[in-house]
């Protein structure tokens, strides 16, 4: 290590444990969630109006696979950054509206609706990180 600079091996195994948890946290919904309790899905989906409840679990289940499953190839790695940053906010928006709620419904609503966008927060910042380094190669 020279002059406090971190070794290119050290920045790598941190991305690339990133990636790892990034695409564990929705693979692991759509393996012991969504597809295990899929009626419970749609009709979660169902109870917050919603058009075409079934069509739109499966549309969820395939990118909560797909979209994860980009972040391996560096061709592809920023726009399902972008995807799931989209798929953030459209969560927090639809499924987490805390402004309808009070009491400690509205608290809990209120911190999973700030998580997601959060994570869509750390989705842009990643997008950048791969549209540079596919820009540096």
């Amino acid at each position: 290590m020279s002059s406090g600079a971190t070794p290119s091996w050290l920045a790598t195994v941190l991305r690339e444990a990133g990636r790892l948890m990034v695409v564990a946290l929705f693979w692991w919904d759509v393996v012991f969630l969504l597809i295990p309790d899929f009626a419970g899905t749609v009709s979660y989906i169902s109870q917050r109006g919603l058009p075409f409840p079934n069509l739109l679990a499966i549309a969820v289940i395939v990118a909560l696979l797909v979209l994860p499953a980009m972040l391996f190839f560096r061709k592809t790695e920023a726009l399902g950054f972008i995807g799931l940053s989209l798929f953030c906010i459209l969560t927090a928006v639809l499924f987490h509206q805390y402004w309808k709620l009070e009491g400690f419904e509205r608290t809990m609503e209120q911190i999973h609706f700030m998580k997601n966008i959060a994570l869509a927060g750390a989705m842009l910042m990643l997008t950048a990180q791969a549209i540079q380094r596919e820009r540096d190669h």
